[in-house]
């Protein structure tokens, strides 16, 4: 199995439109939601953040695979055996609190578990996981819960080819001469400033793309603009403008 570096967290999203589509249990076949989010980030590291684990009841698996800075999301299929696992484990929950929010550092990001247990979804927030554990913060079962959910991530698994993403644009005033060395130029024929004209808030344009747009996205910006960025570096210029790009690739169940 690759070397991938691994944060399991879990978070029932009820975020604006323009991040994650509202997750809501009585329609949606998830059983398993993974995210982290909060920590010092930029805005558009906010925006653009994937999930780390989601799995359907179909057996459908979605997750993050990290190597440093850069990340893709990956599927794969879990068997009925794996599946029934993990619902086995979830029956563990009992012990688990709600939050555990106890942890010193508050510029840790907060991951939750999202699962539905038995009908009924449940949500655990947990600051600083990796930290949780090794100060033995979190109850047993839920540490091996976490750590049983990375034995699914496999060499087999294929890159999450997304049908629909949402492009993120945030214009900038003009860069100085030592930031412009930093610049790249847009040579897509996605019109940056038409875009981000379209739809804002709070300073960010949030298009949704599909098809051919959205592919011409991706591949423009494809190992300048990760996912997830702890601060975005890359400026790109367009027509004598400058932005910061970013974008996030829609899960299944977000796409109609």
């Amino acid at each position: 199995m690759k070397k991938i570096f691994l944060v399991v967290c879990f978070f029932l999203f009820l975020l604006p439109a323009f991040s994650f589509a509202a997750y809501e249990p009585p329609e949606s076949d998830i059983l398993v939601f993974a995210d982290s989010h909060g920590g010092v980030v930029s805005d558009l590291t906010e925006r653009s953040r994937v999930p780390v684990f989601c799995l359907y009841k179909s057996g459908r698996l979605i997750y993050q695979e990290r190597s440093g800075n850069n990340i893709r999301l990956m599927e794969t299929n879990l068997s009925s055996e794996e599946i029934d696992n993990v619902n086995s484990m979830l029956q563990t929950s009992e012990e688990w609190n709600t939050d555990y929010e106890n942890c010193p550092f508050r510029e840790m990001p907060v991951f939750t578990i999202a699962a539905r247990i038995e009908g009924e979804v449940k949500r655990f927030n947990i600051r600083g996981i990796e930290y949780a554990i090794k100060n033995k913060m979190l109850p047993s079962s839920l540490i091996k819960f976490y750590r049983h959910i990375s034995t699914y991530y496999n060499d087999n698994a294929k890159k999450y080819e997304p049908a629909e993403i949402y492009f993120y644009i945030k214009s900038l005033p003009a860069p100085s001469q030592s930031i412009l060395t930093r610049t790249v130029d847009w040579r897509s024929r996605l019109d940056l400033a038409a875009l981000s004209a379209e739809n804002s808030s709070g300073g960010v344009s949030i298009v949704r793309l599909s098809g051919k747009q959205a592919k011409n996205a991706v591949k423009d910006t494809k190992g300048v603009v990760p996912y997830v960025q702890p601060v975005s570096n890359i400026i790109f210029s367009h027509k004598k403008s400058f932005y910061f790009l970013a974008y996030r690739p829609l899960l299944p169940h977000e796409i109609e």
